[in-house]
């Protein structure tokens, strides 16, 4: 192991369990540590907190037609909202639990129809220039396709 892996590690852990309020990206990260954390049971029961958190500041657009009831982050952009399949990208990640499968199932729905003419699909955050929307969008293409698959639903 790295001489620094520990200390990063222990920062990693302990400032997760000690959010008390967060937003999504900050979130989506600290899924992203626990999902590759080698203590297996202290990741799940992290990842488990983390699920209450973002239920219960409302920061995941439990259906995908509404977002009245989305706390939208400030400084995000209109719109710019994590969705359950954001948070789960795949049937094995930690969050998958936090949500029923009937909200991934019309996640997946809804995803599937965002799918542009030209094959690609949108970039949900702020665009400040046409060229970030140009670079951002064959990544955001990627990722929807990896979950689609991961979920069973490209044919």
């Amino acid at each position: 192991m790295h001489p620094w892996l520990t200390g990063a590690t222990d920062f990693s852990w302990k400032g997760i369990a000690a959010l008390q309020d967060s937003h999504p990206y900050e979130i989506e990260f600290c899924l992203t540590f626990l999902e590759h954390a080698p203590d297996r049971d202290k990741a799940a029961k992290e990842a488990e907190q983390l699920g209450h958190l973002v239920r219960k500041r409302h920061i995941v657009a439990l259906d995908p037609h509404s977002l009245d009831n989305v706390y939208i982050t400030p400084g995000y952009a209109p719109g710019e909202v994590f969705t359950p399949l954001d948070y789960a990208p795949r049937p094995d990640s930690l969050a998958r639990h936090w949500f029923s499968s009937y909200e991934i199932e019309i996640h997946l729905d809804a995803l599937r129809k965002a799918q542009r003419d030209d094959g690609g699909w949108p970039v949900k955050w702020r665009i400040w220039t046409p060229v970030t929307e140009f670079d951002w969008r064959p990544w955001v293409t990627i990722a929807t396709l990896i979950k689609l698959r991961a979920y069973g639903r490209l044919q």
